[in-house]
């Protein structure tokens, strides 16, 4: 298994390892600047960490991540330019924010944030924590003491069709450029600026309803039952579609 966020330590690709007892695992993040990993795993659906040195030993249980019951995502990242790693977990409406470092102690509370809606999608850009629920994004500041916008404005009125019930899953968010996102919900991709104002005249329209997407630049993977649709993000443009139906995204 390879990430797309973080590294890990050299691991040839046919070792298979064993996080410990983890009988259900349910995503999992690789903090590389903190030389760990995070897995959202268990009945309980709690936040473990491992360390390099844990990934080895079968029988390490790694650390449990304190106040994380009832996790339903996660995310990680890296504030001051890089420098410092971060991990963000969901619980219902609930964001905790922690600070991580290699070493101990590993972890230490950063911020709290709280959604207008059960969180469905995390993600870190830079300094900024970007929070998905049922048909909105908010963006928050994780190193000032400012209010969260909302990324789809009342005050454009070419977007408030768009939130209408039933209210469409929100899937994921990619930051395009430092001023501009585009937001994927189930049924429609939109292109924003960090106002929450209309970014581009044109939607990304997809061939059907979605059930998961990701990013890995600059492609958009966009999955439904009918097979997995990509997109070039800039230019809006729609590449392939790969008839493979009812796949399911594996964090």
């Amino acid at each position: 298994v390879q990430s797309l966020s973080g590294s890990l330590p050299p691991v040839p690709l046919s070792e298979i390892v064993q996080l410990a007892e983890c009988k259900r695992v349910v995503q999992v993040e690789v903090v590389g600047g903190a030389e760990c990993v995070a897995v959202l795993c268990g009945r309980s659906r709690s936040v473990r960490l491992f360390t390099w040195d844990e990934l080895k030993d079968p029988d390490c249980g790694g650390s449990k991540l304190p106040d994380t019951r009832g996790v339903t995502v996660l995310a990680q990242g890296s504030l001051a330019q890089g420098t410092q790693p971060c991990l963000c977990v969901a619980i219902k409406r609930q964001v905790l924010c922690y600070r991580l470092a290699p070493g101990a102690p590993r972890c230490a509370r950063l911020c709290e944030v709280q959604a207008p809606a059960p969180v469905q999608w995390l993600g870190v850009f830079g300094d900024r924590l970007c929070v998905g629920y049922p048909s909105g994004f908010s963006l928050y500041s994780l190193v000032k003491e400012v209010p969260p916008v909302a990324l789809l404005s009342p005050e454009d009125p070419s977007l408030l069709p768009l939130p209408q019930p039933p209210a469409p899953d929100a899937l994921c968010a990619v930051e395009i450029a430092r001023n501009e996102l585009l937001l994927c919900f189930a049924s429609v991709g939109l292109y924003v600026d960090c106002r929450g104002r209309r970014a581009r005249h044109r939607e990304l329209m997809w061939p059907s309803l979605l059930t998961h997407c990701c990013y890995s630049a600059p492609y958009l993977l966009a999955y439904s039952e009918s097979g997995i649709h990509v997109f070039d993000v800039k230019s809006m443009e729609w590449v392939q579609t790969i008839a493979v139906q009812k796949v399911r995204i594996a964090f």
